[in-house]
């Protein structure tokens, strides 16, 4: 159900046709091959931050975070599917399964499973431990003292501020 760096579907396009809410303005240029389906399971509106938290695998909750509220109220409910775009850029690897605390959103245990290069980058693909999301991350590992291999164990770490979303509506 969760589907990952696959082409839109004709009735995905008509979705992604609408205006898509992006988290923040200022975000350079990345490729997005992340893409994941999900469902918003609650929505947190402050003076200064809007946050939601939305369920992309059985057990994997993705937070999404704006420095000021929503561009217009009432865009994302809880319980809409979403379409979640995450920039390779976005997804930060780091060395080994250590997992430190709650400092920072979205941080899981993977696997790598493909390390490549695309135009002068590396490119290394993760997978989530006991799920079926998969994600690409561009850059180097952070901890790493060689070049990552397949099987290696690392931290994904998401930046809640980087990542678009494009409401799905059902009709």
């Amino acid at each position: 159900m969760w589907h990952v760096d696959r082409g839109f579907s004709e009735e995905e396009q008509i979705h992604n046709s609408r205006s898509s809410i992006s988290t923040h303005e200022t975000i350079l240029p990345s490729r997005i091959s992340n893409g994941l389906m999900g469902i918003v399971i609650s929505k947190a509106e402050r003076l200064t931050r809007t946050t939601l938290r939305i369920r992309i695998g059985k057990r994997t909750d993705l937070r999404v975070s704006w420095q000021t509220a929503l561009p217009s109220p009432g865009t994302v409910n809880i319980g809409q599917m979403i379409w979640v775009n995450i920039p390779e850029g976005a997804v930060h690897l780091e060395a080994g399964g250590f997992r430190c605390g709650k400092q920072r959103l979205n941080r899981w245990i993977g696997r790598v499973v493909l390390v490549n290069r695309k135009d002068r980058d590396l490119v290394t693909t993760v997978k989530l431990y006991r799920e079926s999301i998969t994600l690409k991350s561009v850059g180097p590992v952070m901890g790493a003292c060689t070049a990552m291999s397949v099987w290696d164990t690392v931290n994904i770490v998401v930046d809640p501020q980087q990542i678009g979303l494009v409401p799905v509506w059902t009709s």
